[in-house]
């Protein structure tokens, strides 16, 4: 009789055995401590040295070595029990799959599984392998801008009267100088003129993009027109013709300023929901499958 058959037929008892085996030195020990206040096993070393006796040095090996071959027992006895199961398992096995062989309608119906069971695997696979390669490029792979969103950008931007720019990149960082030469190659192609491209303290660096103007303040404020766009309004509607993310977009005026300026910063790369296109649509159908779920 196993183990397993031993605690199905006698619950109570094993687990009572189990749990005075796990807790049996701990209430033995609070029990010797109503009686002395030193621990019981240097108590039982000293009065075997006063009787001349050599108690043997306590090693745990006591309890590891029966309990290893306690342990190893109980795998060989069953491995044993396994494998005449399996061989009984075996037997129908083999006996079922003849039965298939020798059965041409049986054949159909298993090529038939087997074919809608490897489509749903091919699929699975599929849909796991692109959902990795998003992650990928909007995690791992540098930011760039393609040949054809340079264009688009460039193109928009030639529509109109040539402005003038300054790009920053935060320092350091070699991925957002890649990304800030593709802005720099965009916008001359564009005809925009380039003030300057300097580093900035990680600080003073937006997340991800942000495009900022300044503008002298004026009273009241002149209204821009629709159809001669101001030049932070127009790069905007340029990125977004293109296909590219804004990080982030802000300005003002102040009496500090003496003209207009208009500045493109490039910062560390997103880690977060808002990193590219695919991490704000995966972003918003958990939250919307969580809004359905509550």
């Amino acid at each position: 009789m196993s183990p397993a058959d031993i605690a199905a037929r006698y619950p109570w008892t094993s687990f009572t055995l189990i749990l005075l085996f796990f807790t049996g030195p701990e209430w033995l020990s609070a029990i010797w401590s109503l009686f002395s206040n030193e621990p019981l096993a240097p108590l039982v070393y000293k009065l075997a040295a006063r009787l001349n006796m050599s108690p043997p040095e306590w090693s745990p090996y006591w309890f590891t070595v029966p309990m290893g071959l306690a342990m190893f027992g109980y795998l060989i006895y069953v491995l044993r029990t396994r494998t005449r199961q399996q061989n009984n398992i075996e037997g129908t096995l083999l006996a079922a799959i003849e039965r298939v062989i020798s059965d041409p309608n049986a054949r159909m119906k298993a090529l038939f599984v087997l074919w809608i069971g490897m489509a749903v695997w091919l699929l699975t696979i599929s849909i796991k392998v692109s959902a990795l390669r998003d992650d990928v490029d909007c995690f791992v792979m540098p930011r760039h801008l393609s040949s054809e969103q340079i264009s688009k950008i460039a193109e928009y931007l030639s529509k109109n009267e040539p402005s003038e720019i300054s790009l920053y990149q935060v320092e350091g960082d070699e991925e957002a100088g890649g990304y800030r030469g593709d802005f720099y190659m965009a916008l001359k192609e564009g005809g925009w003129k380039i003030l300057a491209v300097h580093q900035v303290p990680e600080a003073q660096a937006h997340s991800d993009m942000f495009l900022e103007y300044k503008e002298p303040l004026q009273t009241p404020m002149p209204e821009e027109d629709p159809k001669h766009p101001r030049p932070h309004t127009l790069l905007g509607q340029a990125l977004r013709h293109a296909g590219v993310m804004n990080g982030g977009a802000g300005g003002g005026a102040s009496p500090a300023f003496t003209k207009y300026s208009l500045s493109l910063t490039i910062g560390h790369r997103r880690h977060d929901s808002f990193a590219c296109p695919e991490a704000i649509k995966k972003r918003n159908l958990e939250n919307l499958r969580r809004g359905l779920n509550d």
